[in-house]
């Protein structure tokens, strides 16, 4: 085979394929119901970088052959027009499937980010769109324009969006009113229309430091007394710690505890450390502990006149 045939045989193996039935992917926006999502990770870059790798596999393929080195830049030069083409097409037709895709989306009802889920007040539309520089801006209906995340592709522009939702709620949530300036008034008013605050507080796990002691132990599982010495509980196996596999009965520990936040049902041990028993204090010593005690005849006097404060 001649290597102009040759060559024009590979373009048509080597070139980038056209976008085929994005809007068919399995797509999952977080919808009123089931949740996933599964935007598109690929960019304009990596497509460049695809061409730039075929016309170097090319290139090495040429140096092969006994032609002209003039011959074999012209044909390398329109090998790669060809390749740059194909990689312009695979683009658009990103882009347009991609539009096409969201406009046919269910609406959006809560915002997952990393730990935490925020159930919208109401369902709302995702929105989508090609930015300058080959890449996308994703932002949900109500949120534009403060929070447009930006990206080389979906998925990012997505985690720019809903990182920025996420930074600035967690800044605010626990702010007062009369603590925030005027920029982050009108934030905290949008936010707290949009996302159920309610339901957010409801979600989040109570962290407590408790002391308790490990009274009994059975198969998977472990019954400690707290340390008010009126709460027993229970603890499965699955709740706890590698290292609690290790208390016996009988040991004093202290432990970061997640609970749920209106139940206080124990969730999991967060962090566990042995510690010395807590003895009670015998009559004796507990009044020699009061005694011990700093009492008002010692405390200095003051020299203001807190009447006329």
């Amino acid at each position: 085979m001649p290597p102009q045939a040759a060559l024009s045989e590979w373009v048509k193996k080597a070139a980038p394929r056209k976008p085929r039935g994005l809007a068919n992917r399995k797509r999952a926006i977080r919808v009123q119901h089931e949740f996933e999502f599964e935007p598109d990770t690929v960019t304009f870059h990596e497509i460049r970088w695809q061409v730039l790798g075929a016309t170097s596999t090319l290139a090495s393929a040429l140096e092969k052959h006994d032609l002209p080195e003039a011959e074999k830049r012209k044909m390398l030069t329109k090998a790669f027009d060809t390749l740059d083409d194909f990689g312009s097409v695979f683009w658009n037709g990103l882009v347009k499937a991609a539009e096409r895709a969201f406009e046919l989306a269910d609406r959006v009802v809560d915002l997952p980010v990393g730990p935490v889920t925020y159930q919208l007040r109401r369902p709302l539309k995702a929105q989508i769109s090609p930015s300058a520089g080959h890449g996308w801006e994703f932002v949900v209906d109500q949120f534009g324009p403060r929070f447009i995340g930006k990206g080389d592709s979906i998925a990012a522009a997505r985690r720019d969006s809903l990182s920025q939702i996420h930074s600035a709620f967690q800044s605010l949530v626990r702010l007062r009113p009369f603590q925030m300036d005027e920029t982050q008034s009108a934030d905290w008013q949008m936010l707290e229309k949009l996302i159920d605050v309610e339901r957010y507080w409801d979600s989040v796990p109570v962290t407590l430091l408790e002391t308790g002691v490990v009274s009994g132990v059975t198969a998977g599982a472990w019954e400690v007394v707290w340390l008010d010495g009126e709460r027993r509980e229970i603890i499965p196996i699955e709740r706890t710690l590698p290292e609690f596999a290790a208390f016996e009965q009988g040991q004093w520990f202290e432990s970061l505890v997640e609970r749920q936040p209106k139940t206080y049902i124990l969730q999991k041990l967060r962090y566990v450390k042995s510690i010395e028993p807590i003895r009670e204090m015998s009559e004796n010593d507990f009044r020699e502990w009061v005694n011990s005690l700093p009492s008002g005849e010692v405390v200095p006097k003051s020299g203001t006149d807190w009447a006329d404060l």
